[in-house]
């Protein structure tokens, strides 16, 4: 029974430091969101580049939390996000494209 409480809790701080990550991500993105317009192409491309790989760190927490996770209503939610993620990341890819063609 200890082992299962260790293992809970711990899959709770995995949880919570999950959530706190998106959200520092999410916030970034709309920081670079709003002010996108005062900064020149290479700026541009380096701070979607990094919110990019951010998101796709994201991603991956969440495809291992998912899999991990025994409970439907939680895994529920877990796919939903996923879903937004992959589609910010589908925007993003595409913002990397126009700033840089080569990419």
């Amino acid at each position: 029974k200890h082992f299962e409480f260790c293992r809970s809790d711990i899959k709770s701080k995995i949880h919570k430091l999950m959530i706190h990550r998106l959200e520092e991500t999410v916030t970034a993105d709309e920081e670079i969101c709003e002010g996108s317009g005062n900064s020149n192409n290479s700026d541009a491309f380096e701070n979607i580049l990094k919110l990019y790989v951010q998101y796709l760190g994201i991603l991956k927490d969440i495809e291992e939390l998912y899999n991990s996770n025994v409970y439907p209503q939680q895994r529920e939610v877990m796919r939903e996000i996923e879903v937004l993620v992959v589609s910010r990341i589908i925007q993003m890819r595409k913002s990397l494209c126009q700033e840089n063609p080569s990419y």
